[in-house]
């Protein structure tokens, strides 16, 4: 099976879904697989909401039946009413979730590597890290952090 690289969506009430939506003709036209973790309904709605379109086809999967496609999509749970809520307080919790499936992944050696989108680290972090990439260092116990 072809390497992956991840992809985590990122917060989902920042700019990353825009990023993400506008690089998808740019990533689809790489000799590389993806795995791209994150809600696929908000990033439709967002989508949406950006005038901008999903064209491609994605294999919604499980996190233990990934595929040897160019796009495995893991579809975790989140709801949220307004297509951007600024003030909502669960999408620290989805986050950490996402990388906790990334994490996952990356040490089964599915994944040779991480791409995460953007997230406001002083939020998510609660100031603990000076950043995401010390955060995974942390929780993938590196040590050289």
């Amino acid at each position: 099976m072809k390497k992956k690289i991840i992809i985590i969506l990122g917060d989902p009430n920042s700019i990353s879904s825009e990023i993400f939506l506008k690089s998808l003709n740019y990533i689809n036209n790489t000799n590389l697989n993806f795995i791209i973790i994150g809600n696929y309904y908000l990033l439709k709605k967002q989508a949406d909401n950006l005038n901008l379109k999903i064209n491609l086809k994605f294999n919604f999967c499980e996190i233990d039946n990934l595929k040897n496609v160019k796009f495995n999509f893991i579809n975790l749970n989140y709801k949220q009413k307004k297509t951007f809520d600024l003030k909502s307080k669960k999408s620290d919790e989805f986050i950490e979730n996402c990388f906790k499936c990334a994490f996952y992944i990356l040490k089964k050696k599915i994944a040779a590597g991480l791409i995460n989108l953007p997230i406001n680290k002083s939020k998510f972090t609660k100031n603990k890290y000076n950043g995401i990439t010390e955060y995974i260092a942390d929780k993938t116990n590196n040590k050289n952090k």
